[in-house]
């Protein structure tokens, strides 16, 4: 099934005239309909050059389209291709002014989406997060483990089951924390030559001074999951380089992967300050087949909106809080944000055998996907029904945030809580709501032993009784 056409077609730009068609459209216009962030008025300065992202519409065939744009920008080409999803990275190199290609394919008929090829950060590299050396005494010994009562937690489940796919820079699985992990093969969306286990290249790719400074990161995250949940299965889809940095194109291609081979939590800790067209029906429809898609918060330290995925509804947007439950300095937080998790001084794996100490909500975003599996294990549920057990068992904070307000989502996580989270009597879908949706079921099942509540072996109105008592609409 095609992810990103179950929800409704993106609304498209705004045909230009037969000027973008043809190719006359002036750097000037060009500009103000987008482009010029990095004083090239074809490109903005967070986009890879030379690229643009293709969505087309269903049943839309690239021969056509290409049939049409090659004349007009001679050089351009199919780089990379998810035919499946009709989602394609175009190559453009120069004289090619990205935007208006992006302008050209907007105009064409079957064409759903065209933007640049976005480049994004993980939440830990937008702010120079660095690792420093731990033990494994000290991962074992952690404040994180009693503050969300760990031992409790897996007392029921060990994640049996589940399917965690964790998009990041890839995982070294020869670590012995992962020893008797089960790892599902990896994909490289990367194509660097540096395959998906997660080392470093030895060069400071993005010029900021720092070499390597995101590579462990996935493998940092998978140490903390698996502790968690360690029955369940990781899916290791490198789409963050060794600094830190992902493209629109990757992030799609790793989230179509994800769904594709059946994860039921998704860990993705990328952001970035623009949304990405491209990526927001993918994930809309991937929360929609109950998915559930846990993401970071951010390290910027600022109440806002939220920076992007993160502000979509639909995901599990994690903040960061430290050993006393007050939020970390450097998380972001606001309306968007659902719970939090420990976040300041989280010891966890790094490649080469080792451990590490670092900040940041990508662990806090990687607690919570550890401990939406153990829910999903012991309950049967989907992963809507998980986002919503951990948000509402998790335990207060606001008395020791008294200036965040709703900005901290409904407390930090308490794994222990969410696992023994007590059934709904008439809950029968599973989604902690008694609607009508329960309501139509023991109707149905009238006079049968289907939805009886009361164990008289009867569905009757004794049973309707107590639905209503417990209705929450």
């Amino acid at each position: 099934m095609k992810i990103s056409h179950r929800l409704a077609s993106l609304p498209l730009l705004s045909i230009l005239t037969i000027q973008v068609a043809t190719g006359l459209v002036s750097s000037r216009a060009i500009a103000d309909n987008g482009g010029g962030g990095s004083g090239n008025p074809c490109l903005p300065g967070d986009a890879v050059p030379d690229q643009v992202v293709l969505e087309l519409m269903d049943n839309a065939s690239i021969d056509e389209v290409m049939a049409i744009v090659t004349p007009l920008f001679p050089g351009v080409e199919v780089a990379f291709a998810f035919p499946e999803e009709d989602l394609y990275l175009l190559s453009a190199p120069d004289p090619i002014c990205e935007k208006q290609l992006v302008l050209t394919l907007m105009a064409l008929p079957g064409v759903e989406e065209a933007e640049y090829n976005e480049t994004g950060e993980s939440v830990e590299g937008q702010t120079q997060s660095f690792f420093f050396a731990s033990s494994q005494s000290q991962f074992d010994g952690q404040y994180l483990w009693p503050t969300i009562r760990l031992t409790d937690a897996q007392t029921e489940t060990l994640g049996e089951g589940i399917v965690i796919a964790i998009i990041d820079s890839g995982l070294s699985a020869s670590h012995p924390i992962f020893a008797n992990t089960t790892i599902l093969p990896g994909v490289d969306f990367i194509n660097d030559g540096m395959g998906f286990d997660d080392l470093g290249n030895g060069e400071d790719d993005d010029g900021d001074g720092a070499i390597d400074e995101l590579a462990g990161h996935g493998t940092y995250l998978a140490g903390l999951i698996t502790k968690i949940a360690p029955a369940a299965s990781i899916l290791p889809l490198r789409a963050i380089d060794t600094d830190g940095r992902g493209t629109a194109f990757a992030i799609a291609g790793a989230l179509v992967e994800a769904h594709q081979r059946g994860a039921h939590i998704i860990n993705l800790s990328f952001s970035n300050g623009e949304d990405i067209g491209v990526l927001e029906p993918i994930l809309d429809a991937i929360v929609s087949d109950d998915v559930m898609v846990v993401v970071s918060a951010g390290n910027g330290g600022q109440e806002s909106n939220g920076t992007f995925p993160a502000k979509m509804g639909p995901v599990c947007a994690v903040a960061a809080t430290d050993a006393y439950d007050v939020k970390a300095p450097f998380s972001n937080s606001g309306p968007y944000v659902s719970l939090c998790a420990p976040g300041v001084g989280i010891v966890s794996a790094f490649p080469g055998g080792g451990y590490v100490i670092a900040d940041g909500t990508s662990a806090a975003a990687a607690i919570i996907s550890g401990t939406a599996a153990l829910v999903m294990s012991k309950d049967q549920c989907n992963g809507d029904v998980a986002h919503i057990t951990v948000e509402e068992t998790a335990i207060p904070i606001s008395k020791k945030n008294p200036k965040a307000g709703a900005a901290l989502g409904a407390g930090r996580v308490d794994a222990a809580g969410a696992v023994d989270a007590i059934p709904m009597p008439g809950d029968f879908d599973h989604d902690r709501r008694i609607d009508m949706d329960d309501l139509s079921v023991l109707l149905g099942a009238w006079g049968t032993p289907v939805a009886d509540l009361n164990g008289d072996g009867t569905t009757n109105a004794i049973d309707l009784s107590i639905l209503i008592g417990s209705w929450t609409g």
